[in-house]
């Protein structure tokens, strides 16, 4: 394939990404706190200083979770607080999206049916 053919999807794929974090950013920072935003935060906090889960700190999530959120915030030194989390949520929520898109593409050998994956997994995911 030419690298000109291949120009036209790949600027609709930026615009489309662009326009997805754009959605994304409206529908999470147009809402309320939810609940289990803060109970979250609170547990990861409470891990980050050194408690036990099932033991000082309740929690119905695996210790996945915490280790994943301890190399967000030690690691990668990113802030816990809720703006950082709700933007770390948009990241997880577009490359989410993005994954499907490429899957939908790679099963089906049509850019289109991936772009149409990719959308429907931003509107599912919210």
């Amino acid at each position: 394939m030419k690298r000109t053919a291949s120009l036209p999807w790949l600027s609709s794929f930026l615009v489309l990404g662009v326009l997805a974090v754009i959605y994304a950013w409206l529908i999470v920072f147009t809402r309320g706190l939810s609940v289990d935003e803060g109970y979250l935060m609170i547990s990861v906090r409470g891990f980050m200083a050194g408690n036990a889960l099932y033991d000082t700190i309740f929690t119905q999530y695996g210790p996945f979770y915490y280790v994943y959120e301890w190399l967000l915030h030690s690691a990668l030194r990113i802030p816990l607080t809720h703006d950082a989390t709700r933007i770390t949520t948009i990241v997880h929520w577009v490359l989410a999206a993005g994954l499907l898109g490429y899957a939908g593409q790679r099963l089906t050998n049509s850019k289109l049916v991936g772009v149409l994956v990719f959308l429907q997994g931003m509107v599912q995911l919210a």
